[in-house]
């Protein structure tokens, strides 16, 4: 046997076992793919250090919204939907435009 042969049966097994690892990552691959297909918070897939790992979306919960009182009526109110004022550094917040209006009469009248 001649270092020729002997080289090129190791490359043959080199070649071989990349196939076969090649086939074992794209069947892992497709079973994780698989998995996610119907999470609709799945944005991606990454392999990371030879790990496929699942991105998903950061959600926030709809019911961990603040709270603010509104400064007329005192209701509670989520702060995204106040209508808010800002008057000498200070920051209001109302249910409606009509309470907004109002509290803007009263600092008119002062």
């Amino acid at each position: 046997m001649g270092l020729e042969t002997v080289l090129m049966q190791f490359i043959l097994i080199i070649f071989f076992v990349g196939i076969i690892n090649s086939l074992i990552g794209f069947f892992k691959l497709r079973k994780v793919l698989k998995d996610n297909q119907n999470n609709p918070n799945v944005t991606g897939i990454a392999i990371v250090n030879g790990k496929i790992e699942v991105i998903e979306k950061e959600t926030m919960p709809k019911n961990e919204s603040i709270q603010v009182k509104a400064y007329c009526c005192n209701k509670l109110i989520n702060k995204e939907d106040a209508y808010r004022l800002f008057v000498g550094g200070t920051e209001y917040y109302f249910c409606s435009w009509e309470c907004e209006e109002k509290f803007k009469k009263t600092l008119s009248n002062l």
